[in-house]
């Protein structure tokens, strides 16, 4: 994904995201295939960095088995994130 956002919000709190008290699933306690866990090790990060490439070569390296999971933004707009407790906005 690409952040097309020029700075980050500091000043909304994530407590106050709709949704945000709703309980996440929980884990199955299944460990991810060690082929997986080797390809994400290899990622190189970097701006710019399409999320979506780096899914499809840790599926490739599992030999296609597992999914990938989609989330796109509303149509003409962007997808605001969650990460180390800002949100990060204006991603596609």
């Amino acid at each position: 994904m690409k952040n097309n956002s020029q700075s980050n919000n500091d000043n909304i709190n994530p407590e106050k995201i709709p949704g945000i008290e709703k309980e996440f699933t929980k884990p199955s306690g299944e460990l991810p295939l060690a082929s997986a866990v080797e390809a994400m090790g290899k990622i190189k990060l970097s701006e710019g960095l399409d999320c979506s490439e780096v899914a499809e070569d840790i599926l490739a390296a599992t030999g296609g088995e597992g999914e990938i999971l989609y989330v796109n933004s509303p149509p003409g707009g962007f997808l605001n994130l969650l990460e180390e407790n800002k949100i990060e906005p204006g991603f596609l």
